[in-house]
């Protein structure tokens, strides 16, 4: 049997999406020194932002033999059996991820092939060995 491979995020794609926790210290410390009636909402508005953003800065791709599963704090975990995958595409933003294209599977478990479905990774440390193991299963990847 083959062990699970975790993939999880780069360090600098960490460090920036945990940056909203690092605003909402300063508020705080701001708010205690200097206190305002207009500086409680800024801390508000940082921590929506921190919530939003900080479970996509731990996300965890872990990858088996057939299955491909993206887990987020905070969030139901995706997964995408290898047999699903169409085709593997990479995202030309800042930061260079894969994007899974598949067909989702229907209420009885089934491929749906007249549908597609897109996953979005974000980046990743060792992304290229997951780029490989993904390509050796996907029938056409550009």
């Amino acid at each position: 049997m083959i062990e699970p491979t975790m993939f999880r995020t780069k360090p600098s794609y960490q460090f920036f999406y945990s940056l909203p926790v690092l605003l909402a210290l300063a508020q705080i410390i701001d708010i205690i020194l200097a206190p305002g009636r207009t500086k409680g909402l800024g801390l508000v508005i940082i921590l929506i932002v921190a919530l939003l953003t900080v479970p996509l800065a731990w996300t965890k791709v872990t990858l088996d033999r057939d299955c491909l599963t993206l887990q987020t704090p905070l969030r139901k975990p995706r997964s995408v059996e290898l047999r699903q995958l169409v085709q593997l595409e990479e995202s030309s933003r800042m930061w260079h991820s894969l994007i899974l294209r598949y067909h989702p599977l229907d209420k009885q478990g089934r491929m749906d092939r007249t549908t597609e479905a897109f996953l979005s990774l974000p980046p990743l440390e060792d992304q290229l060995a997951l780029e490989e193991r993904l390509r050796r299963g996907t029938p056409s990847s550009h």
